[in-house]
């Protein structure tokens, strides 16, 4: 099983998740749950973490994960 793309992006861009989950407005255990395919975000949580990765990922990358990689 591939990466979820947010782990793919923080992979990428060398970001932790308690960073993330600060640029986020959210708990480190929050984004973990998403990477880990336990917990779908809810759309004001997929917002305020598409804005924390400037755009780079997209409401797509939440919801099609597997047809949107990162």
């Amino acid at each position: 099983m591939s990466d979820h793309p947010l782990r793919q992006w923080r992979k990428r861009n060398k970001v932790i998740l308690s960073d993330l989950a600060k640029m986020a407005k959210t708990t480190p255990s929050s984004i973990s749950r998403v990477e880990r395919g336990i917990q779908l975000p809810s759309l004001s949580l997929m917002v305020r973490i598409c804005a924390a990765t400037k755009g780079e990922l997209s409401l797509m990358n939440f919801l099609f994960e597997h047809d949107y990689p990162a």
